[in-house]
């Protein structure tokens, strides 16, 4: 159901009698009604929704709000209504992520739930939750069927409706995520990563793909800022950076967190960048067998420091 019309003195007899069953109240003039749907409107003790106006027909669903669908005589009184069920459509609710209702009635599309532990907010569409963060749409990653990769003294939480890692360093290159299984191509892949901007020196953190030899491709952004994609011939072992994505500075630009997405096109694997989410930066192309054909796909980083990377998931869709 979209939003509620609302219009001024709504109000016009029945120009015919009605059944019970009967979908269209044709009224003697409906001008003063909204042209489109959806509102409510009552006719003796009944209520209705109705849907769509066409001159003076109603198109509407009949018994609405526990009331019983029941004949109407010419005459009779039909007007529109504000009832309870508008009002509840619109409520604000603010409790701990985990107090997140598992779900609302059908008329409450236009609930929205802020979580008082989470930057996560949620809206309601009438059938399911919907999640937001920084204004950005956003997908959360679901962590089952992940396996880690080199986990070391590394941890994750997934209690606030994002995913939040906290990956170990090493005094050398050490490579730490989770990884599943790769999609088969082609498809689009895209997350939003949260927390830029570290304190440790020389890490990447992001998305990364990988085969089962351990060769490993991370695309994703540096402690200064710098969007990158590296290749990895093993969890320790670093191999070269593509050279046509260096000098992407972003940290400063989105602090916030920042969007990348690989789309793998059965032919070419395209890397790409966003700041909103909605536009799209290509940064690099290669064939999708370049340095390896990946078997999983995953999210992680690496550091050459003694320090610990923190990696915050808030959006993980495979398309």
């Amino acid at each position: 159901m979209g939003l509620l019309q609302y219009g001024n003195f709504a109000i016009s007899p029945l120009a015919i009698n009605v059944d019970s069953d009967d979908t269209v109240m044709t009224l003697q003039g409906a001008n003063s009604f909204p042209s489109t749907g959806d509102y409510y409107i009552r006719i003796d003790d009944e209520i209705m929704r109705c849907t769509a106006r066409s001159g003076n027909n109603l198109t509407v669903v009949r018994g609405e709000q526990s009331t019983t669908a029941v004949a109407h005589t010419i005459g009779a009184a039909c007007y529109q209504i504000v009832t309870p069920y508008d009002f509840s459509r619109f409520n604000h609710h603010r409790n701990t992520y985990a107090n997140r209702p598992s779900s609302l009635g059908i008329h409450d599309e236009q609930n929205v739930f802020f979580a008082s532990n989470s930057p996560i907010e949620s809206y309601w569409d009438g059938t399911q939750w919907h999640s937001r963060i920084h204004k950005h749409n956003v997908k959360p990653l679901v962590d089952t069927g992940f396996t880690w990769l080199n986990q070391g003294g590394s941890s994750l939480t997934t209690t606030a409706g994002y995913t939040d890692a906290f990956l170990l360093g090493a005094l050398t290159n050490q490579f730490r995520g989770r990884y599943t299984t790769a999609p088969t191509p082609p498809y689009t892949w895209t997350v939003f990563i949260g927390d830029v901007l570290n304190l440790t020196s020389s890490n990447i953190k992001g998305m990364f793909l990988r085969d089962n030899s351990g060769k490993l491709i991370i695309y994703g952004v540096t402690h200064e800022g710098i969007l990158r994609i590296q290749k990895f011939d093993s969890v320790t072992s670093f191999n070269s950076n593509y050279t046509m994505a260096q000098n992407w500075y972003i940290g400063f630009i989105n602090s916030t967190g920042f969007w990348l997405r690989i789309v793998d096109d059965n032919t070419n694997r395209n890397y790409q960048f966003s700041i909103d989410g909605y536009n799209w930066f290509t940064i690099h192309t290669t064939t999708n067998t370049d340095f390896l054909t990946q078997n999983f796909i995953g999210y992680g980083g690496t550091s050459a420091s003694n320090l610990a990377i923190r990696m915050q998931v808030f959006s993980w869709e495979v398309n």
